[in-house]
């Protein structure tokens, strides 16, 4: 169906006058649909629908300048990889979640990436174009089950400018929400001309198997539309019972075994893949039902009365904005409920039936809108909800003062759209801090070629930043998708100078963050690494290390060096050979000048490729001693690390904080083993990461 005869169908919603409308009203058994504003007061035009669509675009614009959080990072390194099983349309039998989502992440994530690669804007201009599409839809389905264009283009710019759907729009790894909602409003859209053609005796098959597309379109999406078959109900009860129809429920019947269908097998592949629906996995969501379903529905409603992120504006204007929404909702419903109930009816099934998949999920968390990603579809029958009430409160005294009732709707709507755009703000802050943190960490550990298997360790990784995903999950996947480095294991730890490097047979590092006030960000103050042997960093390259290549065995690397406490040798290709006679060996590095002022550079790094041919005992530290302009080393002025025991080669990462060091280093130390063992340098290098 084109888009044409769809945008056509939609703006020819007035098919009735005011007065056919209301002699409606008086027949029995029929839904009252008196929605029709009197067309002597105000005349429509087509152009009006294209504000909504702008009112969404105005309202979440801000979202081009986030970029990618947290899990986003894990989806783009699964759309880069060639056998990627996404875009499959069969559950993958063995996924790290259980989530079974292929329209939708073939439509953001394999799509983009192959067009755009690792840039997030043009992922997030789809999303605002899709939730865009989402308010333009909802506005011309409710105009045209109401007939009323001025009720559904005010149900469609409320959902527009709605302020909760910063993760279903801002965060692109919640948009297959929005997808799935396109899909079902395209559905319903296309089930009602057909149900209206049915009722009305008329053929239009194309526009059922349309709507049976889009509905297998939106399960493929998110499992998020598993009850809108009755929500399809709902609507065709609501139009069978406004055109008079009494034997609607056969008809009715027969009409959803097929959406019955479709939902039965993809739940049967859902179980047969994986031996449960799926899901997250989490173990507090598979709770009963009943022992949390009302305090989690009480949640999510709190989110729809009081879209306002308290960790943004303060508890106080969350409390304020429920208890105006709550008094102006109970007000309409007392003053219009009864008159439009049956409409109402509908939206209520519609919230109902979206909340009920997700009331086990116990992450609703109105003190700063966590997860709110999981009410963008009850929205949609909330701002229904508003709308007829805020309509009916509109057109009521119409006739006395229109512009101060135009200009009550053009305040609210401007008040949303600015409350979204402060929403908003911490969510391009924490696509900064995400940013940040891997601009750190690539400084730190440059992209390793040979990384065996790595695991990073963690300590105050910030997850989330006033509501908006840090890196809850996908540290490690970042680094991969932007700097296309070995994907490592992302752990977090409570204390990492605690973890045991040496007992890992992988790559590993450990690094703390904590949060600067000055600097307004989360700074990396601990790091340390053990990896396996790589060739040493080419001077002069990247933070300008100072490198000191023994496998050549050159007099002008190894005369700098002045051996203590043990006989040397050089052998090439294997460096510098200590005899390991004594338990404190020492290597006194040459004269140096490094400026380590804090604000030019974070920490002095150094490493050390070394191979102990005996027997290390456990405990056993290498250790690192620097002096500063007084010619001075002390323990004070030293960082060890413990040893690995496998005999083999690895690089020790010894990381040194610049606020424990004066302003300039003149001299290095390194003692490679504090025990009476052989050890064989192959390399050392020296440099500040700035």
């Amino acid at each position: 169906m084109a888009l044409h005869e769809l945008l056509r169908l939609g703006v020819d919603t007035d098919r009735s006058t005011a007065s056919e409308v209301q002699e409606k009203d008086t027949q029995e058994n029929s839904h009252p649909t008196s929605d029709l504003l009197p067309s002597r007061v105000f005349t429509w035009r087509r152009w009006y629908w294209a504000l909504v669509p702008l009112l969404a675009i105005a309202a979440y614009i801000t979202v081009l300048r986030i970029g990618f959080l947290s899990d986003d990072f894990v989806w783009l390194n699964e759309a880069q990889l060639p056998d990627s099983k996404l875009n499959a349309f069969f559950p993958d039998p063995s996924p790290t979640w259980l989530f079974y989502r292929p329209v939708s992440n073939l439509l953001t994530w394999r799509l983009n990436w192959a067009l755009w690669g690792n840039n997030p804007l043009p992922y997030h201009l789809m999303g605002l174009v899709i939730h865009a599409a989402n308010s333009l839809v909802l506005a011309l389905w409710v105009g045209r089950i109401t007939a009323s264009r001025g009720l559904g283009w005010l149900s469609g710019a409320l959902f527009a400018v709605f302020p909760l759907h910063l993760e279903a729009v801002g965060w692109l790894s919640a948009q297959w929400d929005a997808w799935a909602a396109l899909f079902g409003l395209l559905s319903l859209y296309c089930f009602t001309l057909w149900w209206e053609r049915l009722q009305a005796q008329e053929k239009g098959p194309i526009f059922y198997a349309a709507s049976l597309l889009f509905y297998v379109l939106g399960l493929l999406s998110k499992e998020s539309l598993l009850g809108f078959i009755a929500i399809l109900a709902a609507v065709a009860w609501y139009i069978a019972g406004k055109q008079r129809r009494v034997r609607w429920q056969r008809p009715l019947v027969v009409a959803l075994i097929p959406f019955g269908t479709v939902l039965a097998a993809y739940l049967a592949l859902r179980y047969f893949a994986w031996g449960n629906l799926g899901g997250y996995q989490n173990p507090e969501a598979t709770a009963s039902f009943v022992d949390r379903f009302w305090d989690s529905a009480i949640a999510h409603v709190h989110f729809l009365l009081a879209p306002v992120n308290p960790s943004v504006l303060g508890n106080a204007a969350a409390q304020i904005a429920g208890a105006i929404t709550s008094i102006a909702l109970l007000t309409g419903l007392a003053l219009y409920g009864r008159k439009h109930r049956y409409l109402l009816a509908v939206a209520g099934a519609w919230i109902a039936v979206s909340l009920v998949p997700i009331l086990n999920w116990p992450f609703a968390n109105p003190t700063n809108l966590d997860n709110n990603r999981t009410m963008y579809l009850p929205a949609m029958g909330y701002c229904i909800v508003l709308g007829t009430l805020l309509y009916w409160a509109l057109t009521r005294g119409i006739y006395r003062v229109p512009t101060a009732k135009g200009v009550g709707v053009g305040a609210l709507v401007l008040a949303c759209v600015a409350l979204c755009w402060i929403q908003l703000r911490p969510w391009h802050t924490a696509s900064v801090q995400a940013d940040d943190i891997q601009q750190q960490l690539l400084r730190l550990v440059p992209p390793q070629p040979h990384a065996n298997n790595p695991v990073w360790y963690s300590e105050n990784m910030p997850p989330n930043y006033l509501g908006a995903p840090v890196f809850t999950i996908g540290a490690g996947a970042a680094r991969m998708v932007i700097a296309g480095d070995m994907l490592p294991y992302d752990t977090r730890v409570e204390k990492a100078a605690a973890i045991r490097l040496d007992k890992e047979d992988r790559d590993a590092f450990a690094f703390r963050f904590h949060y600067s006030i000055s600097a307004d960000r989360h700074v990396a103050d601990y790091a340390a690494g053990i990896t396996d042997t790589a060739p040493p960093p080419t001077a002069g390259s990247g933070s300008d290390p100072l490198v000191w290549d023994f496998t050549g065995c050159k007099a002008d690397v190894l005369s700098p060096w002045q051996v203590i406490n043990a006989q040397q040798a050089c052998e090439q290709g294997k460096g510098l050979l200590l005899d390991g006679r004594s338990s404190d060996i020492q290597l006194l590095g040459p004269r140096i000048n490094l400026t380590a002022r804090p604000t030019e550079a974070s920490f002095l790094r150094l490493r050390a490729a070394i191979t102990y041919t005996g027997a290390v005992p456990d405990g056993a530290v290498n250790q690192w001693y620097w002096q500063g302009q007084d010619g001075m080393m002390s323990d004070e002025r030293s960082m060890r690390m413990l040893l690995r025991q496998t005999g083999k080669a690895y690089i020790y990462w010894t990381f040194i904080p610049t606020f424990n060091i004066e302003d300039v280093i003149t001299r290095v130390r390194f003692d490679p083993i504090n025990a009476g063992v052989p050890a064989s340098v192959q390399w050392l290098a020296v440099d500040l990461v700035r």
